[in-house]
Parts: C-alpha cells; structure tokens; sequence
C-alpha cells in the first residue's frame, strides 16, 4: 500500500560570497600576482617575496592557524611604514587626499566647495566670467 521510501538529498553546501585571496600583487614594484609565500609551519615562519623585483625575502612570525594573506598584509604593512620612514627621513610631505581631506578643515580645497559667484567675489571681479580669473587671484601664489 505505501510506495517506496525516498532518502533525503545531501544539503546544498552555499559557497561563500567572500574568498580570502591567494594571490597577490607587489606594492614595490607593482607586478600583477608575482608575490610569493612560503608558510614553514613547524618553525612558525613565513617568507614573503616578489618573483619580479626579487630581493631579500621578508620573514615574519606566523601560528597554526595564519593563512598566506596574513603573511603577506605583515609584509605589505612593513612595506608602507618603510616608505612612511623615507619619506620622513628625506623631508618629504605629502598632500592629504580626499579620504583624509574630508575630516580637516582643508576639505574645502580638495572638494571644490567655492562656488564661481565666491570665487568672482574673493579675485574682486564683480561682474565677468569664470574665464577671466586667473589662479594666482583665487588661491595666492605658490
């Protein structure tokens, strides 16, 4: 009288939306997936370098559970502190852009906040175009 009993379907396993990458790009030299990671587990190591700029290898400390993208952001982050220290070292100050520029006061230069009718007003142009204004009028001299 009753049929055949059916087994239940395995789930549906959902892949994630977000992978965690395995390949990686050279902030030195700005080669497309040239870095390579070597993960030595049992020392507790990793060993960060760029097949194309070559050099050096970075080591950094890694634990059992560290993937190559953790090796690889210790590298990236040595990477911009060092160039942070260049920059420091040889008196070099660079100008903030919009991201940082948006919580200062000098958000207004980057945005573009002045008007023409301010920016008429502020060269002493009452009437005219925005044509006849010249740079040194509206932003002083450099």
């Amino acid at each position: 009288m009753g049929g055949k009993k059916k087994s239940a379907k395995a789930p549906i396993k959902q892949e994630s939306k977000y992978k965690v990458p395995r390949v990686f790009n050279c902030p030195i030299c700005d080669a497309k997936a040239s870095i390579v990671i070597t993960m030595q587990q049992k020392h507790g190591r990793a060993f960060v370098r760029c097949r194309v700029c070559g050099g050096k290898p970075f080591e950094t400390t890694i634990h059992t559970l560290s993937l190559p993208v953790d090796a690889y952001f210790d590298f990236y982050e040595h990477v911009r502190k060092a160039d942070k220290m260049s920059l420091k070292q040889h008196h070099i100050e660079l100008l903030p852009n919009a991201r940082t520029a948006a919580d200062s006061d000098e958000a207004d230069v980057f945005t573009g906040a002045l008007t023409n009718d301010e920016a008429m007003d502020d060269a002493g142009a009452a009437e005219g175009n925005a044509e006849d204004l010249n740079f040194e009028a509206l932003f002083g001299s450099a």
